[in-house]
């Protein structure tokens, strides 16, 4: 269930920086690792997968790689989720803003939050109450064109600003609020431990 509301998250945070200019930027500067190394970027440990691609309408191969997360499995061990998706299109790229092997790229990044009021089991006494969760977040949605094909690339970090249990049957968070944890999440977009960071293990290598 959380990996859909991480992907609906996502989506919608990268319609709004469609939407809205953000305040932030990221830069590109390449590093290139063999599938199956793991990094570690805000906390979160991702591995590098690589994915083959043709082009729609030409036999033109890549190998193309990049970071994906790796999400803990209740039943043990760490499951890859590695997503590409590819769209046909003969269009120029608008508004290109980097370049990722040669080929013409749009780097975008947005960061917010969520403010929440869930319903979950007591970690105690399995008993149903209802918690404040507030999480920070920053995505970064990187398109590459290559011929007929598009590229997009989609990946995102958070934080939690606030977890804190209301009781069962109480709905209002505000009594609780720790306002001064609610800071801009400006640390999940830097170059050092960000989505900054995330963006420069993408790589799309021509292979004939």
């Amino acid at each position: 269930m959380k990996t859909v509301q991480i992907g609906a998250l996502v989506t919608l945070a990268a319609l709004c920086s469609a939407a809205h200019a953000s305040p932030h930027s990221l830069t590109y500067s390449q590093v290139s690792v063999a599938p199956g190394t793991f990094v570690t970027i805000g906390g979160t440990k991702f591995v590098a997968v690589q994915v083959p691609v043709r082009q729609f309408t030409t036999d033109k191969r890549y190998a193309v790689r990049f970071l994906s997360p790796l999400i803990n499995s209740a039943v043990g061990g760490d499951f890859v989720q590695g997503h590409l998706i590819t769209q046909h299109s003969t269009d120029l790229l608008q508004n290109a803003n980097a370049t990722i092997d040669t080929f013409p790229a749009r780097i975008e990044v947005s960061d917010g939050r969520t403010y929440s009021v869930n319903t979950v089991p007591d970690p105690l006494t399995f008993d149903l109450t209802n918690r404040l969760q507030v999480e920070g977040t920053a995505s970064a949605t990187v398109q590459v064109k290559i011929g007929d094909t598009l590229l997009i690339f989609i990946g995102y970090l958070t934080q939690t600003d606030q977890d804190v249990d209301l009781g069962p049957d109480k709905y209002s968070g505000t009594p609780a609020a720790t306002y001064g944890k609610y800071v801009d999440p400006v640390g999940l977009i830097g170059q050092a431990n960000g989505m900054d960071k995330w963006i420069d293990y993408i790589r799309v290598i021509p292979l004939n």
